[in-house]
């Protein structure tokens, strides 16, 4: 905590009474030896705009976001998602955040596709749907196995990090793209952060 106390637990997958405990197809999964992988959290994100913490989990499909006070689940979306969606859109989701404008970007895998997308989806609590705004990636070919994100900048052009593909692509509103950048197999980009001025407006 900021003021140096002891930590609380605010949220615990085990107690979300929105997330089925049990195997999976996952389940008996080898990318740890430890032990059976049953979520696979793989990426927080703390909204300060929104006073939340959104998380990934790879495993169950789902991306939610909870109360950073009393760890309640205030939207999710996938399998185990408050909110309904496009058919198979999170699969295997990483990097969940939230734009400015209150929609959420995340890199998915969906079924079928053998390819990886950058995606926004914006909430309607009265229905309880996420609707699919944007997405780049639909037949690119480019296949994320490990990590991967969507940034929307200031430009309003989104930043698509591919992964262990090695690829950033900035693309436009439309999906054009603007830049681009390839590292080989092996030194690929983790998590990216966008810098506006590398001197300060005062430079």
């Amino acid at each position: 905590p900021p003021d140096g106390g002891e930590p609380v637990v605010v949220y615990t997958v085990w107690d979300d009474p929105n997330i089925e405990l049990g195997p999976h197809s996952e389940w008996d999964s080898t990318f740890y030896p430890q032990g059976r992988d049953w979520t696979h959290a793989n990426y927080i994100y703390y909204s300060e705009d929104r006073d939340t913490y959104t998380i990934s989990f790879r495993n169950i499909n789902t991306v939610l976001e909870f109360d950073r006070y009393t760890g309640e689940t205030i939207r999710s979306v996938g399998r185990f998602g408050t909110h309904g969606t496009q058919n198979g859109l999170v699969q295997y989701p990483h990097a969940g955040y939230w734009t400015d404008d209150g929609t959420l970007m995340f890199l998915t895998s969906p079924p079928g596709t053998n390819e990886s997308w950058g995606v926004e989806v914006a909430f309607d609590d009265e229905n309880m749907v996420a609707d699919l705004i944007w997405s780049y990636g639909n037949d690119e070919g480019h296949k994320s196995l490990i990590l991967g994100e969507a940034l929307r900048l200031s430009n309003d052009n989104t930043l698509v990090n591919f992964g262990s593909t090695g690829r950033l692509i900035e693309v436009t509103p439309e999906g054009e793209e603007v830049w681009s950048l390839y590292t080989s197999i092996g030194t690929f980009p983790g998590h990216t952060t966008v810098l506006e001025d590398f001197y300060g407006a005062d430079q």
